[in-house]
């Protein structure tokens, strides 16, 4: 069994990385799109069509967690398909080899340095869970073409934006390269614009 230190681990993981940042989005969406110009718009045709088509993906990211007292860093590993979503905790050094797994409605912890595993099952968040990369574009997909969502073109980048009800996630928004349609960073901000949650993809693969 995990001793009642693991367990605390696992809490607080959970509480900072996880459901810190499930989103309920409104029902009522609306689509706004700033294209700038014909090469633009052909940019966010060529974008959109690439990540709706993405099916399981790999990324390394950099997840930084602030909340009113403290700021938290990880370093992760994001391993997601249609089957399950995986993250293990490459840094801090005293959280490695933590590793999350939502798979068939159950939530699996693991200390993979320790061997040792935990299961819950019929774990409530699982579908509601948004800080997976593609939980945000089936989310967007499913909402596009309603109220509070925008498609916005700053430099070099597309932003795909949610915006929510919520006082305390406010807004989340994905960031692509526009030359490439590769997804650069996701944040999660509060009523007042300021980044509670901020995941930088310092590496990514997809499969399609």
């Amino acid at each position: 069994m995990i001793n009642k230190r693991n367990i605390i681990i696992f809490i607080l993981i959970i509480a900072c990385v996880f459901c810190f940042i499930i989103l309920f989005f409104a029902k009522n969406n609306y689509k706004n799109i700033n294209t700038g110009n014909n090469n633009s718009k052909k940019t966010l045709d060529e974008c959109e069509e690439y990540i709706y088509n993405i099916s399981s993906y790999e990324a390394v990211a950099q997840i930084t967690v602030q909340s009113n007292k403290n700021t938290n860093k990880y370093l992760v590993k994001q391993v997601c398909n249609k089957d399950q979503n995986t993250q293990e905790i490459i840094e801090p050094d005293n959280l490695k080899g933590i590793k999350i797994t939502y798979k068939d409605k159950t939530l699996i912890l693991e200390n993979t340095s320790l061997n040792l595993k935990k299961l819950y099952k019929d774990y409530p968040y699982i579908e509601e869970n948004s800080i997976f990369l593609m939980d945000f574009i089936a989310e967007y997909k499913k909402n596009k073409e309603m109220e509070n969502t925008e498609i916005e073109i700053e430099n070099e980048e597309i932003i795909y934006k949610i915006k929510t009800n919520e006082i305390y996630m406010k807004q989340k928004m994905l960031y692509l390269d526009k030359k490439t349609g590769t997804p650069t960073k996701m944040i999660v901000q509060d009523n007042n614009q300021k980044n509670i949650i901020y995941i930088l993809y310092k590496e990514i693969k997809f499969s399609k």
